[in-house]
């Protein structure tokens, strides 16, 4: 996490941190042997491949949730 944090990806320092949880009373899916992070302060124009290449010295990715705002569907610039 602290080698990800800070770090230039697209031209733009990205802050990352652990995940919290959702306690929208949804059912999960065993997560127990995943991390969760959040990335943010993204380029608007990131996407998962740059994520992937820029994640994968660390390990395998199993998903990435850019968040889009709804009316437009454009990137808020974090991610999941």
């Amino acid at each position: 996490l602290l080698a990800m944090n800070k770090r230039l990806v697209m031209g733009k320092e990205i802050k990352v941190n652990w995940a919290t949880t959702s306690t929208s009373g949804t059912v999960k899916v065993d997560t127990s042997k995943h991390f969760h992070i959040f990335v943010g302060d993204l380029a608007p124009e990131i996407d998962q491949n740059a994520i992937r290449e820029a994640f994968s010295p660390f390990g395998e990715i199993s998903e990435v949730k850019i968040a889009k705002f709804t009316d437009t569907q454009k990137p808020k610039g974090i991610l999941f």
